[in-house]
């Protein structure tokens, strides 16, 4: 089971870009032809809604039919929408159908810039792996997005995130954290 931990983030990171060397909107997520989300509330609005140990069921119950599985390798996900389409979260289950992590689903990087806090360049260097991510945005002096969350099988305050901060030009910054810890920090132009 640890080893599929790893896996599983690569690909959510893949996911989200972190291993492209310029973040570009990629396939599965973001959706280019979705409208944008105008409001962080409708960004988040299932994303937040989502947590650990939901069954598909459950879901399905409240937020509709989601898309058909999908696949990144031999991970399975699945994708739910807001009303106006304009936002939403993948979805991963485990093997019992409940949730096990998941990624903000929207139409494409610029929507989120203007719910995004921004980053000063010169502060990059204050910030250390092994610091916490509360102090992170403390150094930063904005608030990033969360844009994965990955639950570890300890519960909530096991979980790997992903924070992400976007700046007017495009570049972003974004920081990987396990149980609120940094654990990278990758800037992109």
């Amino acid at each position: 089971m640890k080893k599929l931990i790893p896996a599983f983030l690569l690909i959510l990171f893949t996911l989200t870009g972190c291993f492209s060397s310029i973040y570009d909107d990629i396939e599965n997520t973001p959706d280019p032809n979705l409208p944008a989300p105008q409001s962080v509330e409708e960004l988040y609005s299932l994303y937040n809604a989502v947590e650990q140990g939901m069954t598909k069921a459950e879901l399905t119950e409240r937020y509709g039919e989601p898309t058909p599985a999908e696949y990144k390798g031999e991970l399975m996900y699945y994708k739910y929408f807001n009303e106006t389409k304009s936002a939403g979260v993948a979805v991963y289950f485990n093997d019992h159908e409940k949730v096990t992590g998941k990624t903000l689903f929207y139409n494409k990087k610029a929507s989120l810039i203007p719910f995004s806090g921004r980053y000063v360049y010169d502060k990059i260097s204050n910030l250390k792996e092994e610091m916490t991510i509360e102090a992170a945005i403390t150094e930063m002096g904005s608030n990033p997005l969360e844009i994965s969350c990955t639950y570890g099988t300890d519960g909530p305050e096991s979980a790997k995130n992903i924070y992400v901060w976007y700046n007017e030009d495009g570049s972003t910054l974004m920081l990987t954290t396990d149980n609120g810890i940094v654990k990278s920090i990758i800037r992109y132009e």
